[in-house]
């Protein structure tokens, strides 16, 4: 099941990493060995993991497909 996700920064952490947030969902952002990864705080399961694509630019931003695992 894919859904659609914004990703939006929310602070610079060094000159080349942002925090960003994951929005509807609340989560965050890594980039491990080459592919950006969602993480998200499932109430009953502990955390998911959850792989996205880009689908289209929308503003200054990017809208994601996201696949649950």
């Amino acid at each position: 099941m894919w859904t659609a996700v914004t990703i939006s920064p929310r602070h610079r952490l060094t000159q080349e990493a942002v925090e960003v947030a994951v929005h509807p969902r609340f989560g965050s952002l890594q980039f491990r060995n080459g592919q950006f990864v969602v993480l998200e705080v499932a109430l009953e399961n502990g955390i998911r993991r959850s792989a996205f694509s880009i689908v289209r630019k929308e503003g200054k931003g990017i809208i994601l497909g996201v696949k649950q695992n």
